[in-house]
């Protein structure tokens, strides 16, 4: 349940600030690298780049049909701790962040290292 001192950018799909939408969950990297792919694919997004040079970061520019970017950004925390944000830009929309993240919680194996969602929302950094 979410109480009255929840802050207007903290939901039950992590937290919304300036555009992006950031959750920590527990799943390897390489299971929402994939995931992210896959998630792309299903919602028929375009590929603008991919940065994978470092081996705790990684990042997926997309594009939508509108010619708008949506980026998606892993960071490991630990073997199994990944820090996802979505980013929509600072005019995007809450809701096409939440499409994003669902459209990767669809893709990832059910149960493999716990409940898809929700997801431990961070702390705000105010």
């Amino acid at each position: 349940m979410v109480g009255a001192a929840t802050s207007a950018g903290e939901t039950a799909m992590g937290v919304f600030r300036a555009g992006k939408l950031t959750v920590t969950r527990r799943q390897p990297m390489a299971g929402l690298q994939r995931a992210a792919e896959e998630a792309r694919a299903a919602l028929d997004l375009q590929v603008v780049k991919v940065d994978d040079d470092e081996d705790d970061f990684w990042a997926l520019v997309l594009e939508d049909d509108d010619g708008r970017d949506i980026t998606i950004r892993l960071q490991r925390r630990t073997s199994l701790v990944t820090q996802i944000q979505i980013d929509v830009g600072p005019f995007g929309s809450r809701s096409m962040s939440q499409l994003v993240y669902a459209a990767i919680n669809q893709a990832l194996p059910p149960d493999e290292y716990g409940p898809a969602s929700p997801p431990t929302p961070e702390p705000d950094e105010g």
